[in-house]
């Protein structure tokens, strides 16, 4: 059992039928931020839902914004590490989460 469902089911109390998948609001593969209201990150769906959600936020295999696409094994562990340790030390916080997830340096200069 995946840590997300696992997370899921103990928090809800719902057991999901094998065919339901859990979609990621957050867009974050590790995240188990599961409460069963408002601010859940889990939501229960099936596999046609999260297509659609993956296409209408442009995280699929031709999506120019999904910037872990195409990198090595290694690479992609070590933003997935990297990523995980931001969540832990500073929670969910948009603005120091984001940038990992579209890897963007937060110190490059704006144009703006």
């Amino acid at each position: 059992m995946r840590p997300q469902r696992y997370a899921y089911e103990h928090l809800t109390g719902e057991t999901l039928h094998p065919g339901i998948i859990l979609m990621h609001v957050c867009d974050v593969p590790l995240c188990v931020h599961a409460t069963g209201g408002p601010d859940s990150h889990l939501l229960p769906g099936t596999q046609a839902l999260n297509m659609a959600d993956r296409a209408r936020k442009g995280r699929h295999a031709n999506a120019s914004s999904f910037r872990w696409r195409g990198i090595s094994r290694a690479q992609f562990h070590a933003r997935s590490l990297e990523l995980r340790t931001a969540l832990l030390e500073h929670g969910w916080n948009e603005t120091t989460i984001r940038p990992l997830l579209i890897n963007a340096d937060p110190d490059a200069p704006t144009l703006f």
